[in-house]
């Protein structure tokens, strides 16, 4: 299988780190981000051949890891003349892919641990178009929060007893944190030639083909590099 990395945004929530340097390369330890994640790609018995989708400062990407002959893989580059969103970069691989079945696609600005393998079987068995990488989170608000209940007899004057207070409340979810596994046919929802995101792309899928996309829940810590606080404190770990 192909995975496709997407690896052409401006990263401009990094400035000014990003001015001069791609944000895919900024680094983490001794290594660049991106460099992290083709090396957990690498432990895949199912993928063989990566795909950089780039743009911005994309010859010091480029210059870096060449061929992948280095890091043991294959690798190839498509560049859009301007950063196109997340699935306008996807857009730009569609040559190399239309015709090679499913493949693996995921962001830049993650490191990502959990077993890649396991969530394409998934996504085989289930026979999905689009599978999604999720990851739980809890949140604990800490306010004075006041429990309320509906009165029946007073629907229409919008009257409700209190029933208590609370000290602090938890709440949670899923975050899709940008690591998918897409049919080909992904491209054909995905105009051409323009910049365009890829929450866009799973909104109209979710919409339209609920029983179509699946979702796999991921138990990792979350290392997002999205912003200059974020990639600070990874940084920091990695050191």
């Amino acid at each position: 299988m192909k995975a496709v990395i997407l690896a052409g945004g401006l990263g401009t929530r990094l400035n000014p780190y990003t001015l001069i340097v791609p944000k895919p390369m900024l680094t983490l330890g001794k290594k660049p981000i991106l460099e992290h994640i083709i090396e957990w790609l690498k432990e895949s018995k199912k993928i063989d051949e990566i795909i950089l989708s780039v743009s911005y400062l994309y010859k010091l990407i480029k210059n870096y890891f060449e061929d992948g002959k280095r890091f043991d893989i294959d690798i190839k580059y498509i560049r859009t003349k301007q950063p196109m969103g997340t699935a306008g970069q996807l857009k730009a691989a569609e040559k190399l892919l239309i015709n090679n079945g499913t493949f693996v696609c995921l962001n830049s600005d993650h490191v990502y641990k959990f077993n890649v393998d396991e969530m394409i079987s998934q996504h085989f068995s289930f026979k999905a178009f689009v599978s999604m990488a999720l990851l739980p989170y809890k949140i604990i608000i800490e306010k004075e929060f006041i429990n309320v209940r509906e009165n029946s007899k007073g629907k229409e004057n919008n009257s409700y007893s209190i029933i208590g207070l609370e000290k602090e409340k938890e709440t949670g979810g899923l975050i899709n944190f940008g690591c998918y596994i897409f049919e080909p046919g992904i491209l054909q929802t995905i105009p051409s030639s323009t910049i365009f995101p890829m929450d866009i792309v799973m909104k109209k899928i979710i919409d339209e083909h609920k029983e179509l996309i699946r979702g796999y829940i991921v138990k990792q810590e979350l290392i997002d590099l999205g912003d200059k606080r974020s990639y600070l404190d990874t940084f920091t770990k990695f050191l």
